[in-house]
């Protein structure tokens, strides 16, 4: 049980142990405020029952005293009226000092509100501002990313695209060419058979003409 309580206290998230603001991304500006207020209220407190014991113990001292002197007084007769005096004297002289008292401790809380206060207000003020910058350098740096990813898709795009055109270019070159060397093909052909059929035909009447020759030579004789 004592394991798993120490697990949860110092368990911190992953990106919070490798970044540098942990503290100040992870840690609200009212948690701060609250608890800044609790110490003040803590300390003001703690000075106000100090002062109530301080009162509380300077009167029962007081009474104490005035009492012995009291009992003292009446079994002296003849001392009564230095005694009422001497009585007069603490009780004013305590109710000085209990005034006095007072008034440093009230000033002391006064002093330690208006810092509590001030620290109140630069803990906001510096944790805002932590909280800004860090804000504004995550966007720059999503910028940057994001300018570098689009400069690189347009980069793959255009060479995409380019080896496509390429690639269309030869295929329609090599059919024009397959084109053309077919049409040349059969040309070579026609062109051979008609050559070779002339020259049939040439020779077949060169033999007859031959023959026709002959025949009527052999005639005329």
């Amino acid at each position: 049980m004592m394991n798993e309580m120490v697990k949860i206290i110092s368990w911190k998230p992953v990106s919070c142990l490798s970044f540098p603001f942990c503290h100040s991304l992870f840690f609200p500006v009212g948690v701060v405020v609250v608890l800044v207020v609790v110490v003040v209220v803590v300390v003001v407190v703690v000075i106000v029952v100090v002062i109530v014991v301080v009162a509380v113990v300077a009167t029962t001292v007081s009474t104490v005293f005035i009492s012995s002197i009291s009992s003292s007084s009446s079994r002296n007769s003849s001392s009564n009226s230095i005694s009422s005096i001497a009585v007069v004297g603490v009780v004013v002289e305590k109710a000085v000092v209990i005034e006095v008292i007072v008034a440093v401790v009230l000033r002391i809380v006064a002093v330690v509100v208006v810092v509590a206060v001030v620290v109140v207000v630069v803990v906001v003020v510096v944790v805002v501002v932590v909280k800004a910058v860090i804000i504004v350098v995550i966007v720059a740096v999503v910028l940057r990313i994001v300018a570098v990813v689009v400069v690189v898709v347009v980069v793959v795009v255009v060479v995409v695209v380019k080896a496509v055109i390429i690639v269309v270019i030869v295929a329609v070159v090599l059919r024009i060419v397959a084109v053309v060397v077919v049409v040349v093909v059969v040309v070579v052909v026609v062109v051979v058979v008609v050559v070779v059929v002339v020259v049939v035909v040439v020779v077949a009447d060169l033999r007859v003409s031959a023959e026709f020759i002959g025949v009527s030579n052999v005639c005329v004789l």
